[in-house]
């Protein structure tokens, strides 16, 4: 009896701490590469839509005097260091062509405005996919949405979270046209709140993601009366 206890005070801490070791070790032996990881794999494809996203807010002048639509994306890519893709079976689909002249004059305007003058001359759209900035047909754009996560916590009482004013101000003020019917337009706008994070994932196009960034940029900051109104 004295020797079990012997035992069993001195030698199963010992144990204990070798089976311990021998468990981590296999979980290291077993833990897969973080490279090769489906988060990592799809880092490329953020930072090219990030790249694109910052190139829209570059100013400057753009002049075309009858440049065809391809040579035009051409020229933007390079000036810009971002691929600039042409969806052509869409584009000829919607009854236009590859080679449709662009004229235009525009003086420092950012890439995103540019872009929209260009292509709604020729009720064209774009998207973001596959780190590239594709021209296509809006039925294409629409048939693709992206799903965009929009910090809204200072919108949003911490207390007693209320995003429904906010989803009904968004879904009436953003091209109404463009929400799905009824009850499905909620998927198309949804909440979640983590810790301290109010937001909102809004699944749309890209225009109308323009759009409620500059609805949310105006919210933010809005217009004020002329102080020399006041007087």
């Amino acid at each position: 009896m004295v020797i079990q206890m012997y035992l069993l005070r001195n030698c199963f801490p010992v144990l204990a701490l070798l089976l311990l070791s021998t468990s981590l070790f296999a979980q290291q032996r077993h833990q897969p590469n973080p490279e090769a990881t489906c988060e990592n794999r799809a880092l490329p494809e953020a930072d090219g839509a990030a790249r694109i996203r910052a190139a829209f807010s570059t100013r400057g002048d753009f002049a075309y005097s009858g440049e065809p639509l391809s040579q035009v994306a051409e020229s933007l890519g390079k000036r810009f260091n971002i691929n600039v893709v042409l969806d052509r079976h869409a584009i000829t689909f919607s009854g236009f062509e590859p080679n449709t002249p662009v004229t235009i004059d525009l003086k420092d305007v950012t890439l995103k405005s540019a872009l929209r003058h260009i292509l709604r001359q020729h009720e064209l759209s774009w998207m973001i996919r596959y780190e590239s900035l594709i021209i296509t047909s809006p039925e294409e754009a629409e048939d693709n949405p992206a799903a965009l996560v929009y910090d809204v916590t200072d919108f949003v009482d911490f207390c007693k979270p209320d995003f429904d004013t906010l989803r009904s101000t968004i879904i009436y003020h953003c091209s109404p046209s463009s929400w799905d019917e009824g009850n499905n337009v909620w998927s198309q706008v949804q909440p979640i709140s983590y810790g301290n994070k109010h937001v909102l994932v809004i699944s749309q196009t890209y225009e109308v993601h323009w759009e409620i960034e500059e609805l949310l940029r105006a919210l933010r900051n809005p217009l004020r009366p002329d102080k020399a109104s006041d007087r």
